[in-house]
């Protein structure tokens, strides 16, 4: 009775990818827990890929940035790398696939200047930012090789890029 029990308890595949089951292992296994290591870097990438492939439910991002994950792993398992190489890139492609996901991107496909981006207020410099994000001051600003006078060879006249 306890094996029929066994038998009937056992986990029904669900379709998943059994990818997913040796990339949690792998990262386990090289996971760094020494701060010095040269993997310390991609320790985040190591966890939160780990966490991911883990949970049984996924956005359908989330859902997108495994197949990712693990098709990079086939691929780099197919081209005959070591298993430490493995899970470093791995990481690596995972946190730098995150990040790719929480930047909007400049324009969507067929997106002109009239699209939300355009509708977004444009940065100023009495926000305390420059067009790139930077933080910027009146010296930043005056200082600036783009905002900085041309001199005309043979002439006292400045030309600026910046006309008023």
């Amino acid at each position: 009775m306890s094996v029929a029990l066994a038998v009937t308890s056992a986990p029904i595949s669900s379709g998943r990818d059994t990818r997913a089951d040796e990339v949690v292992t792998l990262l386990g296994e090289y996971m760094p827990s020494d701060p010095n290591s040269l993997r310390a870097p991609y320790v985040s990438g190591f966890m939160s890929l780990r966490l991911l492939l883990l949970r049984s439910s996924h956005t359908v991002e989330e859902e997108e940035l495994s197949r990712t994950i693990l098709d990079s792993f086939s691929s780099y398992s197919a081209g005959g790398r070591e298993r430490s190489d493995i899970a470093v890139m791995l990481a690596r492609d995972y946190m730098f696939l995150s990040q790719q996901q929480q930047q909007p991107p400049f324009f969507g496909l067929g997106q002109g200047m009239a699209g939300p981006a355009a509708a977004a207020p444009a940065p100023s410099i009495s926000s305390g930012l420059s067009l790139f994000g930077l933080p910027s001051t009146s010296s930043s600003l005056q200082n600036s090789p783009a905002l900085a006078p041309i001199p005309v060879q043979g002439s006292v006249d400045y030309m600026s890029i910046v006309s008023d």
